[in-house]
């Protein structure tokens, strides 16, 4: 059936209207379509294991101190659409707040002043081919007789350091120990230590045994048969 030259009219009009109605709904809701919105739930759960739950979920490094942050214990649900609005209301009427440094999410005590009467050292321990973090590596500054055990996403932190030279020593179960000495320029310095794994060698064993000589014998000759022993 052939369409009048009105109808043609009509129906390249009411393509266009559509075109635009659907260029319209882009441009209204198409920041929204792309938002993404985080939501995670905790209950009863500490404060040092949500933030190591939010950094794998995010991808995000973070450092604090597991000992303190241990203790609190939260129950809450926390969202947001980007990384600093999920920490802070995770970390909302915890008495801790959070700043950005050295690409890591820095977690300190609510209001309080960092203190540049020393230094401060952290870090994070990792496996140097993999990049995974160590959980609990031993982190020893050897010349102040300092010792800290890292976090379970490998972090660690030093405060109050009397100067900016220190003998550090880290280690792991089945990674080579790493011994150095580190020289901080300014009064904070964090660094990524990462360790390689230990490859255990054994050396060539040789088994050596008594070979026990065969022979046959045989029922129809009456003889006597001797074995020799070989060494």
């Amino acid at each position: 059936m052939k369409l009048t030259r009105r109808e043609k009219y009509q129906s390249a009009t009411g393509s266009k209207r559509a075109i635009v109605y659907v260029i319209l709904i882009f441009f209204l809701f198409g920041s929204d379509l792309s938002a993404q919105t985080y939501r995670l739930t905790f209950n009863s759960v500490p404060l040092s294991d949500a933030l190591v739950q939010v950094s794998g979920q995010l991808g995000l490094k973070v450092a604090f101190d597991s000992k303190k942050l241990g203790s609190i214990i939260i129950t809450k649900e926390v969202s947001g659409e980007t990384p600093e609005e999920v920490i802070s209301s995770l970390l909302r009427n915890t008495g801790f707040e959070f700043r950005i440094k050295y690409d890591r999410y820095l977690i300190t005590e609510k209001g309080k002043e960092e203190e540049n009467t020393g230094y401060q050292l952290m870090g994070c321990v990792s496996d140097r081919s993999t990049e995974e973090h160590l959980p609990y590596a031993t982190v020893i500054l050897y010349n102040k007789n300092l010792f800290a055990s890292a976090s379970e996403n490998g972090s660690f932190c030093f405060r109050n350091i009397d100067t900016g030279n220190v003998h550090l020593q880290v280690s792991y179960i089945g990674y080579n120990s790493l011994d150095t000495t580190i020289f901080m320029n300014g009064h904070q310095a964090n660094f990524n230590l990462r360790l390689s794994r230990r490859i255990e060698s054994m050396d060539t064993i040789v088994v050596k045994a008594t070979r026990l000589e065969m022979v046959d014998l045989r029922n129809d000759v009456d003889f006597a048969t001797t074995l020799t022993l070989h060494g």
